[in-house]
């Protein structure tokens, strides 16, 4: 990528200016840029372009990598989880509104990313089963196919190995640290630990709502799912919902 320095009359400064190929007009032209920078993933480099008003795009090969618009920010996200496909990769955008969104690139870097979450939320995290996401205090879960699994609107989520424990109207000191998964995501163990306040609700990871909100506790078993209706009584449910 050439970077040129010309004179500008109206600023009387030198300006870098680099001619990158723009995605919505179609055609190559001319930008003023403030700096560029390289980011190395996986032995590819990619180049980092900030023009003089802020806007980010990332290209590769001289072409726009994710080229549907410019970002504030743009994060390739170089974590690879052991549970998803060798190749992929994540990128988290970041709008001039401080807004975050997603692209994934299942062929890294064969294949182009392509958007599975809109840039609209406050937070965006993955993790191997699933991405959370949180929106004006609420919480909600994503598939890495961009399919909405867990509506937005709970206090908090935990990811489970087989199972997703939601949690509405929970109150805690800590809760704007874990806003969207609970106890770093190593399971439901730690639930029955403590005591907790708000309403229980189980999901699975294709989206079905397995255990209604209704719940004061849950725990996932090797044997199923745990649901206390109360402090002293509890429902055993299989990973399908069913009551055993």
């Amino acid at each position: 990528m050439k970077v040129e320095k010309v004179w500008s009359e109206e600023r009387k400064e030198w300006i870098a200016v680099v001619e990158l190929w723009s995605e919505e007009e179609k055609e190559w032209r001319k930008e003023i840029v403030n700096y560029i920078y390289g980011i190395g993933v996986d032995d590819e480099q990619f180049q980092g372009v900030t023009l003089s008003d802020g806007r980010v795009k990332v290209y590769h090969n001289g072409l726009p990598w994710i080229a549907d618009k410019w970002y504030k920010e743009i994060t390739i996200n170089s974590t690879q989880f052991s549970r998803r496909p060798i190749g992929e990769r994540t990128y988290e955008v970041m709008t001039t509104e401080g807004k975050k969104g997603l692209y994934i690139s299942t062929v890294f870097p064969m294949r182009d990313p392509k958007q599975i979450i809109p840039a609209e939320f406050d937070m965006i995290r993955t993790t191997s089963m699933a991405i959370g996401v949180r929106k004006d205090g609420k919480s909600g879960l994503y598939s890495y196919e961009g399919k909405i699994i867990v509506p937005i609107e709970y206090s908090r989520i935990i990811t489970g190995k087989k199972v997703i424990v939601v949690i509405k109207n929970e109150v805690e000191p800590w809760e704007d640290k874990y806003a969207i998964f609970g106890d770093k995501d190593i399971g439901l163990a730690a639930l029955s630990s403590r005591k907790s306040e708000g309403i229980y609700g189980v999901y699975s990871y294709d989206g079905k709502h397995i255990l209604e909100d209704i719940y004061v506790k849950i725990e996932e078993k090797s044997t199923g799912i745990k649901a206390w209706v109360d402090e002293k009584n509890y429902k055993m449910f299989s990973y399908d919902g069913e009551e055993m």
